[in-house]
């Protein structure tokens, strides 16, 4: 297929999206060797690309394993590799893949994603360098990401992740920081002018509009367990060093015991700490 269009219109949300330079390639087509693949598109405009090798199939598609070797582009800034294989696509299918992505910039990233996200954190050298990778594994009732590590600027963070059960879902992760500067990336603080009435105004405030409606039925099912570590954290001219945090949850009931920290040469533990009821109804 080649210079392709496929146009998407859905006049109920009046929702209208191009795909548009389609060009797609299988080959090598074989039940018995790898398929090579090439797909490349612009959606409304901006680039993806798909390319690599899939297989064998075997005798019998669908049945047994599925090797997977995938690069996968957007944007012309993010790149992720895909390694692994797919067992039983059919009757009960489960992979292994390998993800990892190349250095690119988080700030060239939303500009394409959310151009009009007016992100201007104090530091102008900060969302410059990022890269990822991680381990999926999995089957359709769970999923496990591990090895996971994010470099981020000058901070690494190493994470693990076990969803035990989609449904509920049932979740239990790790995630370790070395050193987290917030200070770079919050904007600076802007001064605070007074407006002034309108001329034959009242002179009281406008009633703020009414907030949308949070719908925490998913919290309420969701049961959780999970560790945060922090070597170091700088916020608002602060140090705090040797953040532990165990979280857990069930029930709509979330509890962090323990927590401690280090700061000002002197440390803080919570060996109970208050935990938090979400409401069993909606709420404004």
């Amino acid at each position: 297929v080649s210079d392709g269009t496929i146009l998407y219109m859905d006049e109920q949300s009046d929702t209208r999206k191009t795909l548009s330079d389609v060009n797609a390639l299988l080959k090598d087509v074989s039940f018995d060797k790898p398929i090579r693949m090439r797909f490349s598109a612009r959606l409304d405009d901006k680039p993806f690309s798909l390319e690599g090798d899939i297989g064998p199939l075997g005798d019998t598609p669908g049945k047994g394993r599925v090797d997977i070797d995938l690069t996968a582009g957007a944007f012309d800034v993010v790149e992720v590799v895909m390694t692994g294989q797919i067992t039983n696509a059919i009757s009960k299918p489960a992979y292994q893949i390998s993800l990892t992505s190349n250095t690119f910039s988080p700030k060239e990233l939303i500009k394409e994603i959310a151009p009009n996200a007016g992100i201007s954190p104090s530091d102008a050298t900060v969302l410059e360098r990022m890269s990822l990778q991680a381990k999926v594994s999995g089957d359709a009732r769970q999923v496990i990401l591990s090895d996971g590590r994010v470099m981020l600027d000058d901070t690494t963070t190493t994470f693990q992740v076990n969803v035990k059960d989609v449904s509920k879902p049932d979740i239990d992760w790790q995630v370790h920081a070395d050193k987290i500067d917030l200070d770079r990336y919050l904007p600076k603080p802007q001064p605070v002018e007074d407006k002034p009435t309108a001329a034959g105004g009242s002179g009281k405030e406008a009633r703020p509009a009414e907030k949308e409606k949070t719908d925490y039925a998913s919290f309420r099912t969701m049961e959780t367990a999970g560790n945060l570590a922090i070597d170091e954290l700088k916020a608002k001219g602060a140090t705090v060093r040797e953040i532990v945090m165990k979280v857990t949850g069930s029930g709509g009931k979330f509890r962090i015991d323990p927590l401690s920290m280090t700061l000002y040469q002197g440390s803080i533990v919570a060996v109970s700490y208050t935990h938090l009821t979400l409401p069993t109804k909606r709420i404004v």
